[in-house]
């Protein structure tokens, strides 16, 4: 299974043969630096990952007065390892534990008002990225951009949307709580 990176390079050279810079521009033409943001140092790491594993080959090229550079394209068992990955991702729940989920289930750590503090801040902090999001959305797709791109950001949105509602559910009752210490023997 390829990592995220590893994916999203060969899902677009298998569209066309490219160099690692354009590949950043196409980043940053669909979004994708928003919700994944990586360096150039990063991408060229993992191309070189990609062929070391013959997952795509590179071929030099000089156009006039411009260096050379090389294009890559991607080879049969790197669409073979696209496919299978997409499908994988496409088929089978995200098995992402955030830091979030870990903070939660070890939230009686902290004092009562501090954790319900914090989750307000979370809260608030989550408000303001969802509208700005959304503002965002608007403003892509009034100006016709790619439906994937914008349906990925709408993903987004609708994660940080459930994100809000379990804080808006454990803060209510996390005021009606008596026992705050939920793991005795963990917490103590």
């Amino acid at each position: 299974m390829l990592s995220k990176l590893a994916l999203l390079l060969l899902g677009f050279i298998a569209e066309r043969p490219l160099n690692p810079y354009e590949i950043k521009k196409l980043f940053a033409h669909l979004y994708i630096d928003r919700w994944f943001p990586i360096g150039s140092s990063s991408i060229y790491a993992a191309m070189k990952s990609l062929v070391k594993r013959n997952y795509i080959v590179g071929e030099k090229v000089k156009s006039g007065n411009m260096p050379e550079k090389t294009i890559y394209s991607i080879t049969s068992k790197g669409k073979d390892a696209l496919h299978h990955t997409l499908q994988s991702y496409l088929q089978e729940p995200e098995q992402n534990f955030s830091e979030f989920n870990v903070a939660i289930v070890f939230l009686c750590h902290l004092p009562k008002q501090t954790a319900m503090q914090a989750l307000r801040a979370h809260h608030d902090y989550l408000n303001k990225d969802i509208d700005g999001k959304e503002r965002h959305y608007k403003a892509k797709q009034a100006e016709h951009a790619p439906y994937l791109a914008l349906i990925s950001l709408k993903h987004i949105i609708y994660k940080r949307e459930a994100e809000r509602k379990i804080i808006e559910d454990l803060l209510k009752q996390m005021e009606v709580d008596e026992e705050w210490n939920h793991f005795p023997a963990l917490c103590e």
